[in-house]
């Protein structure tokens, strides 16, 4: 390996500090402003370029992609949909159907707007082409007042969010 793009960090530790010299960036998952925080105390590590977290309509702190832009790190949704509850929400479709879009189209728009990128998985190579057709339409101020702003996720479901134990590495 001549040299790896980025490295994903889980959490603060000793393994962030010890950079090798092949990295070029750094991401890491789920960190909170007093983590980046502790990330930039350390100043022989590379700020981290993306900060991977659940992301989505009714989740996601209203602040999550101005504290981490304030650190140079930009937010990426993973489970997007989140449990895949949004490809069925009455709102995201009842928006998506001013504009000829699915549930799912509307709820990546939302995302997209919200200046964060998203990561995206499908088996079904129509579900990712269909992702990426987000960008000929924009939501309305009026679209977005109506987006629910609190989560409605189930702890339990949360608690599926956040079990993504077998990520360690994107090269």
């Amino acid at each position: 390996v001549e040299s790896l793009r980025v490295a994903l960090h889980r959490r603060p530790g000793p393994a962030l500090g010890r950079r090798s010299p092949r990295e070029r960036s750094i991401a890491v998952s789920n960190f909170g402003p007093e983590q980046l925080k502790c990330v930039q105390a350390h100043h022989s590590v590379i700020m981290p370029a993306v900060n991977q977290m659940p992301f989505s309509v009714g989740h996601g702190k209203d602040t999550v992609v101005a504290d981490d832009a304030a650190f140079g790190t930009v937010v990426q949704a993973y489970s997007p949909l989140g449990t895949g509850s949004l490809a069925r929400d009455e709102l995201c479709t009842s928006i998506g159907q001013r504009y000829g879009k699915s549930a799912v189209q509307v709820a990546l728009k939302w995302i997209i707007q919200k200046c964060v990128s998203i990561a995206t998985q499908s088996t079904n190579l129509q579900h990712l082409k269909d992702d990426l057709d987000i960008f000929d339409f924009s939501l309305s101020d009026q679209d977005t007042a109506e987006e629910p702003f609190s989560s409605r996720w189930s702890r339990e479901e949360m608690a599926q969010l956040n079990d993504h134990s077998g990520l360690t590495f994107v090269v």
